[in-house]
Parts: C-alpha cells; structure tokens; sequence
C-alpha cells in the first residue's frame, strides 16, 4: 500500500469473482475478499478465476498417470467389497473393505468424501 500512496495509483489486488460451473453460485458472494483489503489496492476480479479453472482443465502427463491409477485402484476396492458383501453386512463395515483396499494398493491421503 505504501507504493501506492508514492504514485497515487492503486496497486491491484487479483481476487476471485465468477460463476461456479457445478452450483452457478456467484463465487464472490461466497468468498468476499474485495471487502479486506487495504487502503491504495483496487480488486482485480477479471483475471484471476479464468486462470484458475483453466489450470483444472489443463493435466501434465503425470496428472494424468495418476488419475488413471486412481480409477484402476478405485475399481478394484469397488469390486473387492462386492465380493467381499455378505447378507447382513452394515454399510459401515463395506466402507471399511474399501478403505483397506484401496490403501493396500496405494490409496493413502484424502478421499473424495472427506
């Protein structure tokens, strides 16, 4: 901000503003950071979520090997709970099977659900 009172001119401030593809909500009523920022910075709304989800769009050769091994390994824990599924069973002992599974090959970290 100090910079800006040496020119006059306000320094700008990428924050993001646009639409949610998956809700359509207006994600800048969501995430009202124009609203924080220092005296001598302007919002600069245009720029900064296009380029973000581009980024989602865009997959390097190791994003792709991984998300392929992630569905392989997904299947397969999908699978071995099938077979694993008795008459009886509680869903939260099939979610178990799965977690084992799928960190027996590898699986580890966050889920989907988490």
């Amino acid at each position: 901000a100090a910079a800006a009172a040496d020119t006059g001119t306000p320094l700008p401030v990428h924050t993001l503003r646009g639409t949610n593809s998956d809700s359509g909500e207006d994600i800048g009523r969501a995430l009202p950071a124009a609203d924080g920022l220092p005296a001598g910075c302007a919002p600069r709304e245009e720029v900064l979520y296009a380029t973000l989800a581009e980024c989602r769009v865009l997959k390097s050769a190791a994003e792709l090997q991984v998300m392929a091994y992630v569905s392989w390994l997904s299947s397969m824990a999908h699978v071995e709970v099938m077979r694993d599924c008795k008459p009886g069973m509680i869903e939260y002992q099939l979610e178990a099977r799965f977690l084992f599974h799928a960190a027996y090959h590898g699986g580890g970290g966050p889920r989907a659900d988490t």
